[in-house]
């Protein structure tokens, strides 16, 4: 996952700040996906679902790996030990961390599906 961050105050004991570009990389991730569909019945009489509400649960079963770029400024001591620690402490600083991660994803991911959704009618996917 990537994307821009920004950060003040501390991560679990370490104080961290900066703002910029960020990568995770987690080689195995267990996630849940609860959807609420709806069905709409459009002007021309067709009808398509709408995703209504998602909500997740995710969980990080193995390490991760943490770059963020330009911490503390670009200092690259200070951010190579706050590295090392959440890399050290993954489990701890993922469950921190990835509320709003993912939920900044779902919110996308319900667009996009609500895009396709649109464009095929109920019909088209509850086939007999």
């Amino acid at each position: 996952m990537n994307g821009q961050y920004e950060m003040e105050g501390r991560l679990i004991t370490v104080p961290v700040n900066g703002a910029g570009d960020y990568l995770l990389s987690s080689p195995d991730y267990l996630i849940n996906i609860n959807t609420e569909l709806e069905t709409v019945q459009e002007t021309d009489g067709k009808t398509h679902f709408v995703i209504k509400n998602m909500t997740f649960e995710a969980q990080p079963l193995k390490g991760l790996q943490f770059e963020f770029k330009n911490l503390f400024n670009g200092q690259k001591d200070l951010a190579e030990a706050v590295r090392k620690y959440a890399e050290e402490n993954w489990k701890e600083v993922c469950l921190l961390m990835q509320d709003p991660i993912w939920s900044a994803s779902i919110v996308k991911i319900v667009s996009n599906f609500n895009k396709y959704l649109s464009l095929v009618t109920y019909e088209d996917i509850m086939l007999d």
